[in-house]
């Protein structure tokens, strides 16, 4: 429970079950779940650095609680114990892609109109209420691609930008030849949103990714690694008058078409406006088509439609994007990710998540330019985004908890479960070091699945993974069906595997849902107490 010294405060919650709020710098909720035994169970709040805790009820309110932080004094009511809080905001248009911007507490949602002959919109949404504020409306045929929300390197103003890859969709080509990449910023202080650069590009935008402060785009069947510039131009005064209407147009949801490359991130002193500029700096060909991109330092590995996984490196004395490494398989991918700049994450068209490595120690320069595929795990759910983040608070730092350096994964809101891992656990930086916060990413799949994969200190692994061989004795599927089979996964020559390198989380954490006497069977097949076991698992649990 944190560092700080703790108070315990006895509070009861709308269905009368008692629980107690321990507040100190990571406050917690102890109840006693009846469903499971009567066992003892705790849940972190949404709050930071509590005091104190103490009841607050009015005939208003009559289950209100006050809490006491270091500067303020906050009223409210706790929720349902385990639950995701969930808000349907009604679009009446299809959504694609989603970015969150911190610096302006703003989400940016491309959206699909239902009609056809309707434009495509690019809206922005209120971080707190998640309110419509401002929309900027596409070109004819155009649908976007791909967004995100970058910094760029040499912005003068240190504005933080919205990017989004657009495609042009006709019905006479097979496959679009002319899409956009638009920067284009938000504030809310004045409620602007507008264009600031775009380029045109030969092809359609898949994916947009940060490197460093620089904007790399998968195009059609090249990666395309852009650069930031802006030069302060002087103006006459009619000028400065059209760029603050070009502001306010697309504030009320109109555009004036422009096409070109330029724009107005902001005025300087009269007579004077910033132009901003989107310039190509070096390009990588040889993919079927860059679906997926993920970057870690100055590294980015590259999802393929058919070609799996390749790693490049920015070469700032050449500037020049260069491969190091790839995998050399046939894997058609759908999501990938960077664990750090050794260990990659990837999954694929037939449901298998897998982790890669780059073979470093090896003498063979052929070698050191293959990427081996170390950890497989049969998923079962078709993943179409990894995201590094986390569904429960980050731990302040210093905390006891957070040095563990480990966490087990699960999924959250459906039955499907995710592994956990990150390939080799002895090869992995963040499982090195017990004082590292272990690296957990998000995954979502089109069935609606949110589930999360952290890497595991080779000890960790080993444990839980005699958990998950202990369970699979005790605890049988429907129909008789075996676990160890179903996340077998299938090798290039459709011959079955183990899976390796993963652990079942949702397999693992159903230890602490089993009747006494199973839990006896594992742990006697473990040959270890139940306390010690139950113990283990729940501070792996505490990632989700």
């Amino acid at each position: 429970l944190g560092t700080n010294p703790v108070s315990l405060t006895r509070f009861e919650n709308k269905e009368g079950d008692s629980h107690v709020m321990a507040c100190c710098d990571r406050p917690t909720v102890a109840y006693c779940a009846k469903n499971r035994g009567n066992r003892l169970l705790y849940n972190n709040v949404n709050l930071r650095q509590v005091r104190s805790m103490a009841r607050f009820r009015t005939p208003s309110c009559p289950e209100a609680l006050a809490f006491a932080t270091q500067g303020n004094l906050i009223l409210g009511t706790a929720d349902a114990i385990q639950k995701l809080h969930v808000s349907t905001v009604r679009l009446n248009e299809q959504p694609r892609r989603i970015a969150y911007q911190k610096e302006t507490s703003s989400f940016l949602v491309t959206c699909e109109s239902v009609n056809a002959s309707d434009l495509n919109h690019l809206r922005i949404a209120d971080g707190q209420t998640f309110e419509w504020v401002a929309s900027i409306p596409l070109e004819k045929n155009e649908t976007a691609a791909s967004s995100i929300s970058i910094q760029f390197e040499g912005s003068k103003s240190g504005s933080a930008y919205f990017c989004v890859g657009t495609a042009f969709i006709l019905a006479n080509e097979d496959e679009p030849t002319r899409g956009r990449v638009l920067v284009l910023q938000y504030k809310p202080n004045k409620n602007v949103f507008r264009i600031v650069a775009q380029v045109n590009t030969p092809g359609t935008v898949y994916c947009l990714e940060s490197l460093n402060g620089k904007l790399v785009a998968g195009i059609n069947s090249h990666v395309q690694l852009y650069t930031w510039e802006e030069e302060m131009i002087h103006t006459h005064t009619n000028m400065d008058v059209k760029v603050s209407a070009l502001g306010a147009d697309i504030k009320d949801g109109t555009s004036n078409g422009s096409t070109t490359a330029a724009g107005a991130a902001g005025g300087g002193s009269s007579g004077t406006m910033v132009q901003c500029r989107l310039v190509p700096l070096c390009c990588h060909r040889g993919h079927i088509v860059a679906l997926h991109l993920s970057s870690y330092g100055e590294y980015v590995v590259v999802g393929d439609m058919m070609k799996s996984l390749s790693l490049l490196m920015y070469k700032a004395e050449s500037k020049s994007l260069v491969e190091l490494a790839r995998d050399y398989t046939n894997k058609w991918m759908t999501a990938v990710t960077m664990v750090d700049d050794q260990v990659y994450l990837g999954t694929e068209d037939r449901y298998h998540l897998f982790s890669s490595k780059r073979n470093l120690a090896s003498m063979d320069d052929e070698e050191r330019r293959r990427l081996e595929t170390v950890g497989m795990f049969h998923l079962g759910e078709f993943v179409n985004r990894f995201k590094k983040g986390s569904l429960v608070m980050h731990l302040p730092e210093g905390d006891d908890d957070a040095k563990v350096g480990a966490v087990a994964a699960t999924s959250a809101g459906a039955a499907a479960a995710a592994g956990s891992g990150g390939g080799d656990a002895s090869s992995s930086n963040t499982s090195s070091s017990p004082t590292t916060v272990p690296a957990a990413h998000l995954f979502a799949t089109i069935n609606g699945v949110i589930g999360v994969v952290a890497s595991l200190t080779k000890q960790q692994y080993n444990f839980l993974k005699r958990v998950e061989w202990a369970m699979e004795r005790v605890v049988h599927g429907v129909g008789g069906l075996s676990h160890r089979r179903f996340r077998a996964h299938m090798t290039a020559d459709n011959r079955f595997e183990d899976s390796k390198y993963f652990v079942d989380g949702d397999l693992v954490e159903k230890y602490l849902s089993l009747d006494p006497k199973d839990m006896q069977k594992v742990a006697k097949i473990m040959k270890m107490d139940v306390d010690v076991i139950m113990r283990h698992i729940e501070t792996a649990a505490r990632v989700h």
